[in-house]
C-alpha cells in the first residue's frame, strides 16, 4: 500500500507499506526525526524571478557593457598551438581561434565564446607583454613603458601602438605578485627611474606618465571594479602565466572589503598567500588603516596601507567554502539573499582557497607526491582541509579572539560542501557546531576500487571506467612527468585544460556533457553566461601550477569518498559525522549521480542531528539557482 503524506511546506512524501497490519510492524511517518536519516524531505523551490527568488543577476560579456574589461585583440596571443601527441580516444581540442573569431558573440556557435575566442590560446598574451612579465622586475617594466611613451609610434596590423604598449608595460609592474612585491620595496619615483640604465634616452614625461599609470593600477585594483577611476583605466595587462596576479584585474570583484593573509598549513609547512572578503548585514565598523603608505614615492606617487580587518560586535559568521577552481566571489549570490532577510547581523566571510582564485598557485609536488593518492590518502583534499583551520586560526588571532565565538556555520557547495562534511566530523574543532553542505563532491563511492581482494586497500568494486577517470587524471597532474608543471611547457597545455573543463564530453563510456555544464541545471536562466565569466576569471589566474593542481584535484576528490571505511573500521565516514547538519541537494545534480547518490546518503546518517532537503528542478548549484530560499533554509536551520 502506499501512502502518501506531507511534512510542513515541504512537497508530498509517498511511502510504501509492506503487507498487512498481522505480519508487519505499524507504518510510522516522520516529519521532525532528529537525524538526516529520519528527517529529509523532498521540496520545490520557488520559481526564478518571482516575489519569493528574484531573478538573477546575468553577467554581461559583450562590449561595451561587458563586466569585464576584454584584452584589446592586438594584446592577444595568436601562435596557434597543436594538441599533444598522446591525447586519450575524444579528447581533442578544436582548433584554435583565428583573428576573425575574436571576442565572437555569445549566439555564435562556437562554443565557449566570447571567452574561447580571446586569442588562440585562452587569453595568453602577446609575447613582449610575456617576456616583460617573467622577469617580474618592476623597474625593467616602467623602463620599457617610458621607452615606449617616448618612442611614440602608432599602431600597426596586430601590433599596439606605443602608448598601448606602454600603458600594458607599466600594467605589469604592479599586477603580479612578485612584481608588486618588489614595487613595494623600492618606491619608485622620478628620481630613481632616471638613474637607471634601462630608462636611459627616455623623457623625463614619458617617466612621469609610467609611474602615473603604474600607480594608478596599484590604486583601483583595491577599490571597487565599477569605479570611475577603475573604468577610466580601461583593461589592464596581467599575465598570471608568468606572474600571478593578487587581486582581480580585468575579472569583476568583490564589493564588500576584502583583505590579503598569510596562512600557514603546518602540514607539510607551506604558507598560502590569499585574500578574503567579510560582508556584514549591518553595522558594518569602520575599518582602520595603518599611516604608513603601503608604497611612497613621494608626492604622486604612493599607495595607501590595506585596511586592518574588524568585525561587528553583532556578526553571526557564516563561513562559506567555494568550489573546486572557484574564488571568494562565489559567495555573493547568497550573501546578499541573506543581507535582504534582515534580522540577525548575518556576515559572510569567502576566501580563496590554495591555488583557486587570487591566492597562491602551488606546486602540488610540495605538498605530496603525485604517486602518494590512493582511495584512503589524498593528499590535497586533506591539506585544503588544513588550510581553512590554518585560516580561522589566523584570522582569529588577528581579530584577537573575536572571530570562532561568532561562527555559526561552515557552508559550501561541491569542493566546498566536501570540505563542510569533513569539518562537520573533525576533532578539536568546538568553534564548528553546525555545518551546510550542498551538491558535497566525493559524496560518490570512491572511483578507486579492490581489484582483487581487500588486500588492495579500498572499499568498492573495481570499475574500469572508474579507474580510468582517475589515473587519466593523475597522469595528466604529473604521474606522467611530463605533464609536471615547468615554467617552459608545451604551450598547447593551456588550451587543452581549458577545453578538459568546458568543453569535453566524455566519450568511451563515461558520457555525460562537458564538466562546467553540470554546475547548474538547464532551469537557470543565467547558466552560460556564468559558465562563459568563469573561463575567463580561470584564463586571468591560470598558470602550470593551476593546470596540474586542477587535474589533481579531481582525481583526489574522485578517489575519496564520504562512504569509504573509517580508518581501523568497517563504518562508512559519514556516520562520524556528528555536528549538526543541514545537507541539500538538487534533483537534476545528475552528473557523477551526484544528487542520487547524495539522496542515498541522507537516508543512511542515523547518527548526524539535523536534516536533508532535495530541491526538485534544481542542479549542482543551488545558491546560485535559488539563494533566497538557501540563504532562509541556512537561517531557519540556525535559529
Amino acid at each position: 500500500m502506499e501512502i502518501t503524506y506531507r511534512c510542513g511546506d515541504n512537497d508530498d512524501q509517498v511511502i510504501t507499506v509492506p503487507g498487512d497490519a498481522w505480519d508487519h510492524p505499524p507504518a510510522q511517518l516522520v516529519c521532525n526525526g532528529s537525524t538526516i536519516a529520519t528527517n529529509h524531505q523532498d521540496v520545490t523551490p520557488p520559481t526564478q524571478g518571482t516575489a519569493a527568488e528574484p531573478a538573477c543577476k546575468e553577467i554581461k560579456l559583450e562590449q561595451p557593457e561587458s563586466d569585464y574589461f576584454i584584452a584589446p585583440r592586438a594584446m592577444l596571443d595568436w601562435t596557434p598551438t597543436d594538441p599533444h601527441e598522446d591525447l586519450i580516444a575524444g579528447f581533442r581540442p578544436a582548433s584554435p581561434a583565428t583573428v576573425a573569431m575574436y571576442n565572437s558573440a555569445p549566439s555564435t556557435n562556437i562554443t565557449g565564446a566570447p571567452g574561447s575566442t580571446l586569442g588562440a590560446n585562452e587569453g595568453r598574451l602577446r609575447q613582449e607583454l610575456r617576456d616583460v612579465a617573467k622577469r617580474k622586475d618592476p623597474i625593467h617594466s616602467l623602463c620599457q613603458a617610458a621607452q615606449r611613451f617616448t618612442r611614440n609610434q602608432p599602431a600597426a596590423l596586430d601590433v599596439p601602438s606605443d602608448q598601448e604598449l606602454g600603458n600594458a608595460f607599466a600594467d605589469l609592474s604592479v599586477t603580479g605578485k612578485a612584481a608588486f612585491e618588489k614595487f613595494k620595496q623600492l618606491h619608485p619615483n622620478e628620481e630613481s627611474l632616471r638613474g637607471k640604465p634601462e630608462c636611459a634616452g627616455a623623457s623625463a614625461e614619458a617617466v612621469r606618465k609610467a609611474l602615473t599609470r603604474a600607480y594608478g593600477v596599484a590604486n583601483a585594483l583595491r577599490g571597487l571594479h565599477s569605479s570611475p577611476q577603475r573604468k577610466t583605466l580601461g583593461w589592464i595587462a596581467v599575465s598570471g602565466e608568468d606572474d600571478q596576479p593578487y587581486h582581480p584585474v580585468n575579472a569583476p570583484a568583490t564589493s564588500f572589503p576584502q583583505f590579503e593573509i598569510r596562512v600557514v598549513v603546518p602540514r607539510p609547512n607551506i604558507a598560502v598567500n590569499t585574500r578574503y572578503m567579510i560582508a556584514h548585514a549591518r553595522n558594518a565598523p569602520a575599518l582602520q588603516r595603518p599611516a604608513t603608505p603601503l608604497v611612497n614615492g613621494g608626492p604622486g606617487y604612493q599607495v595607501p596601507a590595506d585596511p586592518l580587518p574588524a568585525l561587528a560586535p553583532d556578526a553571526q559568521v557564516i563561513l562559506f567554502i567555494h568550489g573546486m577552481d572557484s574564488r571568494l566571489e562565489e559567495a555573493e549570490d547568497l550573501t546578499a539573499a541573506l543581507h535582504r532577510l534582515g534580522g540577525k547581523n548575518w556576515t559572510v566571510i569567502s576566501v580563496d582557497l590554495p591555488t583557486s582564485g587570487y591566492a597562491d598557485n602551488i606546486d602540488h609536488q610540495r605538498v605530496s607526491p603525485v604517486s602518494a593518492v590512493r582511495c584512503h590518502n589524498t593528499p590535497l583534499v586533506d591539506f585544503i582541509e588544513d588550510f581553512i583551520i590554518a585560516f580561522v586560526d589566523t584570522l582569529d588571532t588577528q581579530l584577537h579572539g573575536q572571530l570562532k565565538p561568532k561562527v555559526r556555520a561552515v557552508v559550501g557547495g561541491s569542493l566546498g560542501g566536501n570540505m563542510a562534511m569533513r569539518l562537520g566530523r573533525r576533532p578539536n574543532t568546538p568553534w564548528i557546531t553546525a555545518v551546510v553542505p550542498w551538491s558535497p563532491a566525493a559524496i560518490w563511492p570512491s572511483y578507486i576500487g579492490q581489484r582483487h581482494a581487500v588486500a588492495a586497500g579500498c572499499d568498492t568494486p573495481w570499475n574500469g571506467l572508474n579507474d580510468k577517470a582517475v589515473n587519466q587524471s593523475l597522469d595528466w597532474s604529473g604521474l606522467d612527468e611530463k605533464y609536471l608543471p615547468r615554467p617552459d611547457e608545451r604551450p598547447s597545455f593551456r588550451r587543452e585544460l581549458f577545453y578538459g573543463g568546458f568543453d569535453w564530453a566524455p566519450v568511451g563510456g563515461l558520457g555525460g556533457p562537458p564538466q562546467a555544464q553540470c554546475w547548474f541545471s538547464d532551469n537557470y536562466k543565467c547558466k552560460q553566461p556564468s559558465i562563459r565569466a568563469a573561463r575567463m576569471d580561470r584564463q586571468e589566474t591560470y598558470d602550470p601550477n593551476f593546470r596540474a593542481w586542477h587535474w589533481r584535484l579531481g582525481a583526489e576528490q574522485l578517489a575519496f569518498s564520504q562512504q569509504l571505511f573509517a580508518p581501523g573500521t568497517q563504518e562508512p565516514l559519514y556516520l562520524k559525522n556528528n555536528k549538526r547538519m543541514l545537507l541539500l541537494t538538487g534533483y537534476e545534480d545528475t552528473c557523477a549521480k551526484l544528487g542520487e547518490y547524495t539522496r542515498d546518503v541522507a537516508s543512511r546518517m542515523v547518527n548526524t542531528p539535523g536534516y536533508a532537503r532535495f530541491l526538485k528542478q534544481t542542479g549542482h548549484s543551488l545558491d546560485n539557482e535559488h539563494p533566497t530560499w538557501v540563504a532562509q533554509q541556512i537561517v531557519d536551520f540556525l535559529h
